[in-house]
C-alpha cells in the first residue's frame, strides 16, 4: 500500500502582513497521522501568528519578514510505524520599504562635515536617492554617498548648504521617505557700535550696538581693554533690562 501525502506544500511568495496557508495534507490512515513543520531544518513551533491546522496546513495569520525561509512537513503515524517527508520549498516575503533618518534636524557651524544616515528596511533590498528641496542630490566635489547610498556627507558646508534633505527609499512593493533639516549657524557679526563717544558727566547716554546671525542672539558688554564685564548697577540697561 502506497504511503504518499495527499497534498504537499509548494514555492510561495507573499507581501509582508498578508495571510497565507502553505498546504500539508498527509497520506490517509487509522489513527490519522501527526503533522510536524520544519523551518529551515529545524521544528517549528506554533507561535501567536504561526499555528497548524487539524488537516495538517500551516496559517500564517500575518506574514512577517522574519517567516521567509525554507519549510517542509513530515507526516508521522507511529502506530504503523510509518513517516513520510514532503519536498522543501521556499517562502518568500516582500516588504515595502521603511526609512529611518537621523539625525531629525542638524546645526552645523560653516565649514563643518555634516553626515546624515538613512537606515532602510524592506525586501527586495530597497533603491535609496536623496534629494534636495525636491531635487537630486548628486555626488561629486564636497558630496558623497556611502555604501547603498544610504549615508550623506556634506564636507565644508557654506550657507547655501542649508535646506531640507529627503531619503527616499523604493522597490518593487513600495515606497518611503524621510526628511531632515540642515541649518547653517553663522556667528554674530556686529553690524553697528559706536567705536567713542565724547559726553558730559552726568548726562544720559545710549551707546548702541546691534549684530546679526542666528537667532537667538545674545549680547554682553564689557568695559576697558582688560574686557572686564560691566558690574550690576541701577544706572546701566542693556535693551531696556536694568544691570
Amino acid at each position: 500500500m502506497d504511503w504518499n501525502f495527499v497534498l504537499q506544500p509548494v514555492n510561495k511568495t507573499v507581501r509582508k502582513g498578508d495571510s497565507v496557508t502553505l498546504y500539508c495534507r498527509p497520506p490517509h490512515s487509522r489513527p490519522p497521522a501527526q503533522v510536524s513543520w520544519f523551518k529551515n531544518n529545524r521544528l517549528l513551533r506554533s507561535r501567536s501568528h504561526i499555528s497548524i491546522q487539524p488537516t495538517g496546513d500551516l496559517l500564517f495569520h500575518s506574514v512577517q519578514e522574519t517567516d521567509r525561509g525554507s519549510y517542509f512537513c513530515r507526516a508521522s503515524n507511529s502506530f504503523l510505524q510509518r513517516a513520510i517527508t514532503s519536498r522543501k520549498i521556499f517562502l518568500e516575503v516582500l516588504a515595502p520599504p521603511s526609512v529611518t533618518i537621523w539625525p531629525l534636524a542638524v546645526i552645523s557651524t560653516v565649514g563643518a562635515e555634516v553626515v546624515i544616515q538613512c537606515q532602510v528596511s524592506g525586501h527586495p533590498v530597497p533603491s535609496i536617492e536623496w534629494s534636495k528641496h525636491g531635487q537630486s542630490v548628486r555626488t561629486g566635489g564636497k558630496i558623497t554617498k556611502g555604501v547603498r547610498n544610504a549615508t550623506l556627507y556634506i564636507s565644508s558646508v557654506r550657507n547655501y548648504d542649508e535646506g531640507f534633505y529627503t531619503c527616499a527609499a523604493s522597490n518593487s512593493v513600495g515606497q518611503d521617505e524621510k526628511t531632515t533639516s540642515l541649518r547653517i549657524a553663522a556667528k554674530p557679526v556686529i553690524v553697528l557700535f559706536a567705536g567713542s563717544v565724547n559726553v558730559s558727566k552726568g548726562a544720559t547716554i545710549i551707546l548702541p550696538c546691534r549684530a546679526v546671525g542666528n537667532p537667538p542672539l545674545k549680547y554682553s558688554w564689557h568695559r576697558s581693554a582688560l574686557q572686564t564685564p560691566l558690574s550690576l548697577s541701577p544706572r546701566i540697561r542693556i535693551d531696556g533690562k536694568r544691570f
